[in-house]
């Protein structure tokens, strides 16, 4: 655990103190820190004396330092000790809300620096600190500050520029400043620029205050482009100082991708096509093209320029021109020479008509045709070849797409592995697309046994394979896949009467593909990731997190990767989620760990570094980064699992309405989604469903389906709470009663504004579970009214809930087919509907409980009986709960069940997975039983744990 450190008193403070300080000994440090403020008269050791008092164990003295603050800010009073204000926040940072910064540290922080602006450290350090806490307002004060005390230090006129900027687009004031700041920033850089050009002018060496760097030219830019107008954006462009094109000469290139996206979001193709054309056909002191703005994302924006107004101008000769004097320049490396052939595949798609056809009579006719087929014979080695292509591909007419897959690279006989796996990939897109039905379309069958027979090759003449081959291998296995699951779930299954047993055995083929694969290549990504999905979705989470953790999904990308393991895994292994399952628990302690250490302070140090390096468009960066990662959806995941997971052992988390991962979302927000999916390879045909999705438990991460989560999350706390043992509450005592009733109403509100949007972003099963919370609240509130109009209809409601939970109960108890092998593997499946059924039937009783309880503390209170619940209601909650018993009953019997039907499930298994149409050559491949081995013995695991899950 993370054990803060306390600080260390300023220099000069004597030893005596400073060990007592070190050491805790806080009536010590009270007694000196006093002895010493009044012989030397320093607020400083005042300050020392109340954050001491702050640490004591009495309720009263805890809140001295708090006090202190607001007491100071409300005098005007101004502690000149930046060191003192140091530790009145190390004091009060438990106590002092976040969002109280700005009105109590921080205006301590601005007067420091107005009192002592000369104190080069000490105002440094009320700035950092500001900014830590993205205190804007008294920063830019600071900022300011500095710059007129320090003007010989050019990095602070810039960091007042800067904060001054970031002010301005705040909410943190008044729309009405926000514009005044703008322009604020906006005239300084604007100052600072024309004092570069006319240094240019006069062929002087540019000035202190002046623009210099790249990094000063971008933020320019920015401000300009936020603040200014079109005309003062034109007149930088025009500068001969800092337009794109002088600045490109000079080496620097990133402001050509600035400009060059403002032109194409702006639709302004032919100052797109210029500014591109002008960088693209620079050259050298020796007249050789410079090569510094062959960037493939360069080319494709000219291009694209170029597709617009090729009708209105003599385009396609200039285009085709630069093509040819960059190809032949000396300077073509291989990374450039790459990018000026994709180019000219691209020049050819976007100005040559796609009218014509692009076979006649089985030879290639189309020009576009032709250079694609030339770029594929050039890089046909290459493994990039076919995302590379992909795209273009697709927009050929099926006889093309046929010649490329089944003639053209195997025309000169088998050729390489590589070419024969770069046709096998194109075959199977051909496959996969709008063109499958097609007589020209291969079958998955022969590209399925072409991939096994070549995988066969490879392997079988090298025991030792080469890295190449590695890779040849992991490419051919997830091709198999693909087929596999092509024919499985030709689209998400998400709903549970939908799985098949011939798509549970064509996945589970896929599945010891794959585990055969991480025998070769262990740590192949791409492999890892499908292989993980499919552990996921048949339940296997044992080998999943063996899978998982050697790919190291840490830190920066825990974020955006963390969602493809921890979203519902509670439902599917929960004790992966709680403290039942020590490699679980690592795993969800490491999550909710990387938010607190993140986001520990408002923005983390390497904030300041930004500043100090003079990475300005950097310091903006992390700004919008940390927001995301405090206000996002993988954040929520890491509340809601965990909470989940102990719930279901019975362990009630209690802490919800006090966990910053709850308390610092409002429904108003929109959860920022980071999940990325670049890492799974694209085989299938654009426009149809990705492997990452076919292969989820469920929809993927959206911000409504998460804030459905944390309110199901905060339902189950307040309704699951109990006061402690010894806790004895007051006779008559109606607080805790108020409480929760104030808080199921405002979630019921909350319910109501994202339930509407769950079509398509949730599972049925979460679908119904939300449903049925949304009405539980209602039947909880309106009871407690015991109001005309809800008598009348809390029949209905009674009725609802018991359907729901039938229902819910109804579709995990099917039974798939007759055999053991399928009944078992569709209830593995069925992990996460099981999940939900019992959070439901948990909803169920806690709510029907609570009620119950509330009547009888109104039977003791009120011995008229005129507080008491009406009957009929009563006899509704009985009979809501007796369901939700019954069915928890049933449901703590399906565990146990369906660990007794995996004790004899090797043999039929066995034989389950080499049957149908594929089976066969998928076991030949594989050869050996140990990855069945390995998937049955992870089954045992997670089910045992599922024995341990608390229903009644």
């Amino acid at each position: 655990m993370y054990r803060e450190q306390t600080p260390r008193l300023k220099n000069g403070v004597d030893i005596q103190l400073q060990t007592a300080f070190q050491d805790g000994n806080w009536p010590s440090v009270i007694r000196l820190a006093e002895k010493r403020a009044k012989t030397s008269g320093d607020e400083y050791y005042q300050v020392v004396k109340l954050c001491a008092e702050s640490r004591l164990d009495d309720p009263t003295a805890k809140l001295a330092a708090l006090t202190a603050v607001y007491q100071y800010v409300k005098d005007g009073t101004i502690l000149k000790d930046a060191d003192g204000i140091d530790l009145l926040e190390w004091s009060t940072k438990e106590l002092l809300p976040e969002s109280e910064f700005a009105s109590t540290i921080g205006v301590l922080r601005a007067r420091a620096a107005k009192a002592s602006p000369k104190d080069h450290t000490g105002v440094a350090k009320c700035l950092e600190s500001c900014l830590l806490h993205w205190d804007l307002v008294n920063a830019q004060q600071i900022a300011a500050l500095m710059d007129r005390s320090f003007p010989q230090y050019r990095d602070y006129m810039f960091w007042n520029i800067v904060i001054t900027h970031m002010l301005s687009t705040s909410s943190q004031i008044a729309s009405e400043k926000r514009k005044l700041y703008g322009t604020l920033a906006q005239k300084q850089i604007e100052r600072a620029a024309q004092l570069s050009e006319q240094a240019k002018e006069a062929g002087s060496d540019l000035p202190a205050r002046g623009i210099k760097t790249e990094q000063e030219i971008l933020l320019l830019y920015q401000i300009i482009d936020t603040h200014g107008t079109e005309d003062d954006y034109q007149k930088l462009i025009k500068s001969p100082l800092f337009n794109p094109v002088a600045q490109f000469h000079m080496g620097r290139t990133e402001l050509l991708t600035v400009v060059a996206n403002r032109y194409r979001s702006q639709g302004k193709w032919d100052d797109l096509f210029e500014v591109c054309e002008s960088c693209l056909s620079s050259v050298d002191e020796k007249k050789q093209i410079s090569m510094l703005a062959s960037d493939w994302a360069i080319w494709k924006l000219y291009l694209e320029a170029a597709s617009h107004i090729k009708a209105t101008k003599d385009i396609e000769g200039k285009v085709r021109q630069l093509l040819l004097n960059v190809i032949k320049s000396d300077n073509v490396k291989p990374i450039y020479r790459r990018n000026i052939l994709l180019a000219r595949v691209l020049a050819a798609f976007v100005l040559d008509s796609a009218d014509a056809s692009d076979v006649v009579d089985s030879e290639p006719s189309s020009v576009r045709f032709k250079e694609l087929l030339a770029y594929v014979d050039d890089q046909a080695e290459s493994p990039a070849c076919f995302d590379d292509v992909k795209l273009w591909v697709e927009a050929l007419d099926v006889d093309a797409i046929q010649y490329l897959a089944n003639e053209h690279l195997t025309k000169s006989g088998a050729g390489s592995s590589r070419k024969q796996l770069l046709a096998l990939k194109f075959q199977h897109l051909l496959a996969s697309g709008p063109y499958a039905a097609s007589e020209k379309s291969p079958n998955r069958r022969s590209i399925l046994t072409s991939s096994i027979d070549l995988y066969k090759s490879i392997t079988s003449s090298n025991k030792d394979l080469s890295s190449s081959d590695q890779e040849i291998t992991a490419e051919l296995s997830i091709l198999m896949v693909f087929c596999l699951v092509d024919l499985a779930l030709p689209e998400p299954q998400y709903e549970i009467t939908q799985r098949t047993s011939d798509s549970s055995q064509l996945l589970l083929q896929a599945l010891i593909i794959l585990d055969r694969q991480l025998i070769v290549t262990p740590k192949h990504s791409q492999v890892s990731l499908i292989a993980f999905q499919l552990h996921m979705l048949f339940g296997s989470s044992y080998e999943a997190i063996q899978i998982w953790e050697p790919l190291a999904v840490k830190r920066t990308i825990l974020d955006s990767l963390g969602p493809l393991f921890y979203d519902r895994v509670s439902t599917v292994s929960p004790s992966f989620a709680s403290s039942e399952d020590h490699i679980g628990w690592d795993m969800i302690s490491s999550i909710r760990g990387h938010y607190e250490t993140s986001l520990k302070l408002r923005m983390p140090r390497r904030l300041i570094d930004a500043f100090q390096g003079g990475n300005y468009c950097s310091v903006m960066g992390v700004a919008r980064y940390i927001d995301n990662l405090r206000y996002g959806c993988t954040r929520t995941i890491s509340l809601v699992e965990e909470a989940r997971g102990e719930r279901f052992f019975g362990r009630t988390y209690g802490e919800i309405f006090d966990d910053p991962r709850y308390t610092e979302i409002t429904d108003a927000m929109d959860l920022a989604v980071a999940t990325d999916f670049g890492s799974f390879p694209s085989l299938f045909f654009s426009g149809t469903n990705p492997i990452h999705k076919r292969l989820a438990l469920g929809p993927h991460v959206t911000s409504t389906r998460m804030h459905l989560a944390r309110l199901s999350e905060a339902f189950h706390d307040a309704l699951g709470y109990r006061p402690p043992t010894l806790y004895k509450a007051a006779a008559g005592s109606s607080h805790e009663e108020t409480y929760i009733l104030e808080t199921v109403t405002g979630l019921a509100n909350s319910l109501a504004r994202f339930l509407p949007d769950t079509a398509e972003k949730c599972t049925v099963a979460e679908q119904e579970h939300y449903d049925l919370l949304s009405v539980l609240c209602s039947v909880l509130t309106l009871s407690v009214s015991k109001s005309e109009a809800f008598l009348a209809v809390f029949p209905q409601l009674a009725e609802a809930v018991k359907a729901t939970l039938e229902g819910q109960s109804e579709r995990v108890t099917l039974a798939a087919n007759a055999t053991p092998v399928d009944g078992a593997i569709w209830r593995l499946r069925s992990l996460h509907e099981v999940g939900m059924l019992r959070d439901s039937t948990a909803a169920v009783r806690e709510t029907t409980t609570w009620l119950i309880n509330y009547n009888n503390r109104m039977k003791e209170k009120d011995r008229s009986g005129q507080s008491n619940l009406p009957k009929e209601v009563l006899a509704g909650l009985n009979s809501m709960r007796e369901t939700a018993d019954k069915i928890a009953k049933k449901g703590s019997r399906w565990a146990p069940d369906l660990k007794q039907s995996l004790s004899v499930l090797r043999p039929d298994l066995k034989a389950f997975i080499g049957g149908g149409e594929y089976g066969k050559d998928v076991c030949e491949l594989v050869g050996n039983d140990r990855g069945l081995e390995r998937l049955i013995s992870s089954w045992n695991k997670n089910i045992s744990k599922w024995q341990g899950v608390v229903w009644e």
